[in-house]
């Protein structure tokens, strides 16, 4: 037996399930070797998806075996047996089956004393629920294997790793994406050190992977993971419909996700296994994997600029099967839009593509688990590409356009609005306090799910000869009492009408409805080669398309960035140089389109993504070159888009909007100052190892700032600890300055979350660092948070993008307004005379901190401290995430 293990390890199924056939065949007359044969042989069968191999044999199993008659054995026995039917009813699939799996009494005799087999157990119980449709359920059953995984230590990496494979599997089904890529980021190498490459589980979790990476939009990625599995169905023996499953799901991803040649996508599904079966018309799909063929066809078709006549016939006609319910939303989106790309160019296609949007509208839309905030992936990106340049030229239906845009601009990393609008829908403060709860939950519950999978990777791989088998019980029972507080926080906000997960786009009506006088909303959404400028006021909406040249834009966001974060000393002749061609021809990409719609004076209010920008800030790009001055640019004369317009990045329409639904009364106390850590003692060493010193110029930029708050609090020095931070929040502060190092994740050693640096307490409860994390955990209803010594680091500008909206988005979920952040580091003369100028013009009730920036932004250009001073690499740095408006 052990030889047919190593050739199914070597990728010889087929032949190791041949010799434990005949192993058992042959030992009919010895019920031990008979019984372990073809417990073997149905493990092997189920690895390889072999359904039939495990629903015929499974009987067979239950018969050979002999009641032991020690009653621990007979138990471990019946565990065993229960666990083979079960998996054969699975391998069924028919209702019938499924509802008989589901209703076994056997569930309720699992615990952790069954050591390996309560985790197998358990991982094929999530596996029944997902198949017969019970999603919230198995989301439930998925999480209970998790904890049982995290709480695990022994020598078993291989089973480990094949039930943490197949609890990806089934978040990655269930549309738990961000949840799947904590996990997935957490154990990956640890799955693909520890499968053998010639496994199925292997190539499953290739599979998995690219779903994954799909769905997140990472193209290169998923590809990646697709060549994977190409490579090895070529190695590993399968049954025939198990491998055609798998080439022809790869085969139908890769013509979506290449990009090599315009026909890569067509050579691809040349070798489809499904091709045979649509050489000529009038087949209708007979499943979901054909539809997703046939639009896969038909993506391929327009990229190589082909008409494929017979996929847009079959994508038109009847289907040859009925969806599941879950599927129907999917398959008819799938259909619109393999129609629309195979249809010649015409009124037709274009129809088709406006009919597609309301299509992609509902699919993105559809009910979703708690926590399952809906992210486009690479395939829903084409299809939103497809609907929304036809729908902004028709604009037949603003709404569907403006949630199309919206649903775009959700790809990849970002501001994350979602927490924020579910905070902002609570209708009194009970329910926000419930909202909060549930937030804090879920993400208290997923640190702790990944740290336990982390922890559990280390101690299996400190794991010594012979060791046992067990469960940490306290750690399950802790994962398992978070997971239960979650499900309980679930169902109260469900009963609240509270909504928790969906796409989360709201109406361009509502939008319109919260802008003020003066204001412009702006979205920059690109599209394939082209690209849609979305500008929205109060009076309306207004749409462009263009295809502007952006075969530069790399290479002048470098220069961009590069002048920006020079960090020589203040110099006439070198601070004249300016890569001024570059701002121009940013402008042009980012701004020029939107100048219809805009007016002197507006408030620009970005609703797509920081990253989109790539962290550059709109305010330094120019509309025209300013003079020439010796070598250099006459910077007082540049006519800087920040001179014409004050500017926030509230990150998406519904963060806006959120933010200026919420309800609640601000703080009475006006100000509360933070900064000037002790930085030079024994605890602050790991943050001097990563070349962030002390402070001493924030304690005098705080000083500043309070001048014009009669009521101002300010923790310096050995007051600034995370204790004595903690308890001046407690009571709040309309506005609240943090004058310190704001970290990057993993920029310190130990700190895997962006954070806030203070003085460390030897001994004490805290460590220094306030984490994103734990700053959302707080309850902070302030009206503006500067983190005004933020990136002291010199970081690349991509990263400062992703992770100082994610501070950001921890003070909005903990209730602030609005955020100042920067993006470069900071000279500390003009940040303290920024700031300061700032606050004190936010000591006004009627100004909103965007338009208090831009003023303290002006007044330093007006009167530089000296020329050098007028380069933006100065006073540039700033930028307000949120609501930059005034309340």
């Amino acid at each position: 037996m052990s030889a047919a293990v190593r050739l199914f390890l070597d990728g010889q199924g087929l032949k190791a399930r041949a010799q434990l056939s005949a192993i058992a065949d042959a030992a009919r007359g010895d019920p031990a070797v008979r019984t372990r044969a073809l417990a073997t042989l149905l493990e092997i069968c189920r690895r390889m998806q072999a359904d039939a191999c495990v629903a015929e044999r499974t009987q067979a199993y239950v018969d050979a075996v002999v009641p032991s008659a020690d009653p621990a054995e007979r138990l471990r026995q019946a565990l065993e047996a229960d666990y083979r039917v079960n998996a054969a009813r699975l391998a069924i699939g028919s209702k019938a089956a499924l509802d008989e799996a589901m209703s076994d009494r056997m569930w309720t005799v699992d615990g952790p004393g069954a050591g390996l087999s309560y985790l197998r157990r358990r991982a094929l119980r999530a596996d029944i629920l997902l198949a017969a449709g019970s999603r919230q359920e198995a989301e439930r059953a998925v999480s209970e294997v998790l904890a049982i995984a995290g709480s695990a230590t022994g020598r078993e990496a291989y089973d480990i790793a094949t039930v943490l494979a197949d609890m990806l599997a089934n978040l990655v089904q269930l549309g738990a994406y961000e949840r799947a890529f904590g996990i997935y980021t957490a154990s990956a190498p640890f799955i693909t050190a520890v499968l053998p490459p010639r496994t199925p589980e292997a190539l499953l979790f290739h599979r998995t992977a690219a779903n994954l990476l799909e769905a997140v939009d990472d193209g290169e990625g998923a590809a990646r993971e697709v060549d994977a599995v190409l490579a090895g169905l070529a190695t590993v023996e399968l049954d025939p419909h198990v491998r055609d499953g798998l080439a022809g799901w790869a085969l139908s991803l890769k013509a979506v996700l290449c990009n090599e040649t315009p026909d890569c996508g067509v050579r691809a599904l040349a070798d489809h296994p499904l091709a045979a079966l649509y050489q000529t018309p009038g087949r209708a799909p007979a499943g979901l994997d054909e539809v997703a063929y046939l639009t896969a066809r038909a993506v391929a078709a327009v990229r190589a600029r082909q008409h494929d006549a017979i996929a847009a016939a079959a994508l038109r006609g009847p289907l040859g099967f009925k969806p599941e319910a879950q599927d129907r939303v999917a398959v008819e989106a799938y259909r619109q839009a393999g129609e629309a790309m195979a249809l010649p160019i015409g009124s037709a296609k274009n129809q088709a593509s406006v009919q597609l949007g309301a299509r992609v509208r509902a699919l993105a839309t559809a009910d979703a688990l708690p926590g399952a905030w809906y992210r486009p992936g690479v395939f829903d990106n084409l299809l939103l590409g497809l609907a929304l340049i036809p729908s902004t030229r028709q604009l037949s239906d603003p709404e569907t356009a403006f949630a199309l845009i919206q649903l775009s601009s959700r790809a990849g990393p970002g501001f994350d609005a979602d927490a924020m609008t579910l905070l902002a829908s609570a209708r009194d403060p009970g329910q926000r306090r419930l909202a909060h709860d549930g937030l804090r939950l879920r993400a208290r519950r997923d640190r702790l799910e990944q740290a336990a999978i982390a922890d559990m990777i280390r101690r299996i791989a400190a794991a010594g000869p012979g060791q046992r088998f067990t469960y940490d019980t306290a750690r399950l029972a802790n994962l398992a009492t978070r997971n239960e507080a979650l499900a309980v926080a679930d169902k109260a906000l469900l009963k609240a009408r509270l909504t928790a997960s969906g796409a989360n786009v709201v109406s361009l009506q509502a939008l319109r409805g919260v802008l003020k006088p003066g204001e412009a909303a702006l979205a920059h959404v690109p599209m394939g080669s082209g690209v849609v400028y979305a500008c929205v006021r109060r009076e309306g909406l207004t749409i462009v398309t263009a295809r502007p040249d952006t075969s530069r834009v790399s290479i002048d966001a470098r220069l961009l960035q590069q002048a920006l974060s020079a960090t020589h000393a203040p110099d006439e002749a070198a601070d004249s140089q300016f890569p001024v061609a570059a701002a121009v021809r940013l402008y042009d990409l980012w701004l020029r389109p939107f100048e219809p719609c805009l007016r002197p004076g507006d408030h620009a209010i970005w609703i797509a993504p920081l990253v989109s920008t790539g962290g550059t800030p709109l305010g330094v790009l120019l509309p025209r070159p300013p003079p020439r001055r010796g070598e250099g640019y006459d910077l007082a004369a540049a006519d800087w888009f920040a001179r014409s317009h004050p500017i926030s990045y509230a990150g998406s329409a519904s963060a806006l909007v959120a933010a200026r639904s919420a309800r609640g009364q601000p703080p009475t106390r006006a100000f509360l100052g933070v900064g000037d850590p002790v930085l030079d003692g024994q605890d602050a060493e790991a943050v001097r190892r990563a070349g962030l010193g002390p402070l001493p110029e924030t304690a005098a930029e705080l000083a500043a700032s309070a001048r014009a708050f009669p009521d101002a609090q300010v923790l310096t020095g050995p007051a600034a600890t995370e204790t004595g931070v903690r308890a001046a929040l407690a009571p709040g502060a309309r506005l609240i300055s943090f004058a310190t190092h704001g970290l990057m994740r993993n920029e310190v050693e130990g700190v895997s979350e962006p954070a806030l640096v203070l003085t460390p307490t030897a001994g004490g409860p805290h460590d220094g660092f306030l984490t994103a994390s734990e700053i959302a955990d707080l309850t902070l209803p302030a009206d503006f948070v500067a983190l005004s010594a933020c990136n002291t680091a010199n970081l690349e500008f991509s990263r400062i993008a992703q992770d100082l909206p994610a501070l950001s988005s921890a003070f909005a979920q903990a209730g602030a307004r609005s955020v100042l952040g920067t993006l470069w580091p900071v000279n500390s003369q003009t940040s303290a005379t920024v700031v300061a100028a700032l606050f004190a013009d936010l000591s006004r009730p009627s100004r909103g901190p965007a338009a208090a920036l831009a003023k303290a932004q002006h007044d330093h250009l007006a009167t530089p401290p000296s020329r050098a001073h007028l380069h933006p690499r100065f006073w540039a740095p700033f930028i307000i995430l949120g609501d930059g408006g005034a309340r």
